[in-house]
């Protein structure tokens, strides 16, 4: 659990993402004993033999789904070997200090410099 007070004046954005996935898993313990409650209910009350997965199945009991990795294509690898050749030169030539990197995933899950 996260105190208000970090909530409030300490989190970092990068922490953010993180807490919004996790939201689903927050009452994980609630939704079990619920399942379980009408699990028991509804096998008193029937003839068949039943799962609690019968009843209700939760995302977090379901395998995660891999993606596969992408191969880059011949052209990003040569876009990426000359932006690393023009900005080789411009450290040699001591035009430049310092470098920040600044880039966002594309929907290939690959890195995109702006």
């Amino acid at each position: 659990m996260i105190s208000a007070e970090y909530f409030m004046n300490q989190l970092e954005d990068w922490e953010v993402n993180t807490l919004i996935d996790l939201i689903p898993y927050a009452d994980r313990n609630q939704w079990e004993m619920c399942r379980q409650q009408i699990y028991i209910t509804a096998q008193v009350n029937s003839k068949k033999k039943l799962k609690a997965k019968d009843i209700m199945e939760f995302a977090w009991e379901q395998p995660a789904k891999v993606k596969a990795h992408e191969t880059p294509t011949n052209e990003e690898i040569s876009k990426a070997r000359n932006m690393a050749k023009s900005f080789e030169e411009k450290i040699k030539n001591d035009k430049v200090k310092e470098v920040e990197v600044v880039g966002f995933f594309n929907s290939n899950n690959n890195i995109e410099l702006k």
